[in-house]
């Protein structure tokens, strides 16, 4: 499965080890649908704006899809979803299921 990553799962964050053994695709970017906001030591990312987001893009085995769900709360704090990314279909984003933060535009840190 593809996985779309805004924030402490990319390269050089505090969760980036977590993807280490998966297939990295590069970096890209979401169509100009979602909005971004900075939650204190992390980013959330809700299904409405007018945002492209970057971020990096993985495909995940099973086994790491079940461990990314746990780590981000899925479906509680974190929902598991589509969305739609520039060149490439069938990709799943953690989006925000909380109250909104500060707006970060298209990019955390």
């Amino acid at each position: 499965m593809k996985i779309f990553c805004y924030g402490t799962l990319k390269k050089g964050h505090l969760r980036s080890r977590n993807l280490s053994e998966q297939q990295f695709l590069g970096e890209v970017k979401t169509l100009p649908k979602y909005k971004l906001y900075r939650l204190g030591a992390y980013p959330g990312l809700v299904q409405e704006g007018n945002s492209a987001v970057k971020g990096e893009l993985y495909e995940v085995d099973d086994n790491c899809l079940e461990m990314l769900d746990y780590i981000e709360g899925h479906p509680d704090l974190f929902k598991r979803e589509i969305i739609e990314i520039v060149g490439h279909e069938e990709v799943m984003a953690y989006f925000w299921q909380g109250e909104p933060g500060q707006d970060c535009g298209d990019c955390w840190i």
